[in-house]
């Protein structure tokens, strides 16, 4: 065996040992949650994705809110959520059809717990472009306190014209990581969360303009390693982070990890937020 082979199936060792170290999910037990907090998951579940053993996992975690995207009614047990005290305030599953294969991936939902939820709809994006992505907004009550969850699918970075617009169509509603003026069912003065696919790794440059709108990634902020989410196939070791929860700058991030989601390109992100 020669050198450079030799080199190669070494270099090929190491990324796949810490390929699969970074992508430790966090499945293993149900972290505590503080009563006071908010527990958000958002999760892309894959729109072909047929394993729903992703819903018996969530509810274990009990969050306050999940945001599911990719949803197409058949990939994921709701039914469970709605026997378990939950309203789906934005109900928008989309099926795929044999003239839009793809459509699957339109569809948003979320679910929150009765006592916390006020409403919420689908909103169309205005950006044109290849995988015209909606958003979801929904508003809350928390602890006396109005919440505005914004969930974002971004389209992939197909064309650069589509992905950071659909980010930045949301952004020019908030400024100090409250709502400017009313939009959708928030109302102005309301605590933003933003959370979703943002199709953008976590080291690119333009994340760091989300300090600027009173916005922080509430993962990063208590773990020092990375949280990759994605891969290119399921089955795949996840390599890159494109999933996000966003918290208003006022807030603090308790508790936030991955979960693994079976059968989807995706992990999810779950966060702890004191508001």
């Amino acid at each position: 065996m020669s050198k450079g082979v030799r080199i190669i199936l070494i270099l090929t060792l190491i990324i796949v040992v810490v390929a699969t170290w970074c992508t430790k999910t966090f499945n293993e037990k149900v972290m505590e949650k503080n009563k006071q907090s908010l527990r958000i998951i958002t999760a892309n579940i894959e729109y072909r994705n047929k394993n729903k053993n992703f819903s018996d996992e969530v509810l274990k975690y009990s969050p306050d809110v999940l945001i599911l995207l990719e949803w197409t009614g058949d990939n994921f047990n709701e039914k469970e959520f709605i026997k378990n005290g939950y309203e789906i305030i934005v109900d928008a599953p989309q099926q795929s059809t044999i003239i839009n294969p793809k459509q699957g991936a339109h569809g948003v939902g979320l679910f929150v717990k009765k006592n916390i939820a006020l409403n919420g709809e689908r909103i169309v994006s205005p950006i044109n472009g290849p995988y015209k992505m909606p958003y979801g907004v929904a508003r809350l009550n928390v602890n006396d306190k109005n919440i505005t969850i914004i969930a974002i699918h971004a389209p992939p970075p197909i064309s650069r014209w589509t992905t950071k617009p659909t980010i930045d169509y949301v952004l020019s509603k908030i400024d100090r990581g409250k709502l400017k003026f009313d939009w959708s069912v928030g109302k102005q003065g309301d605590d933003v969360i933003l959370a979703g696919d943002f199709n953008i790794i976590s080291l690119d440059p333009y994340l760091r303009k989300m300090k600027g709108f009173g916005l922080y990634d509430t993962y990063s902020r208590v773990n020092f390693m990375p949280g990759p989410t994605w891969a290119y196939k399921p089955w795949l070791p996840k390599l890159f982070r494109l999933d996000y929860i966003f918290s208003t700058i006022d807030s603090k991030t308790e508790n936030s990890h991955i979960l693994k989601i079976e059968g989807s390109d995706h992990n999810a992100v779950i966060s702890d937020i004191r508001i």
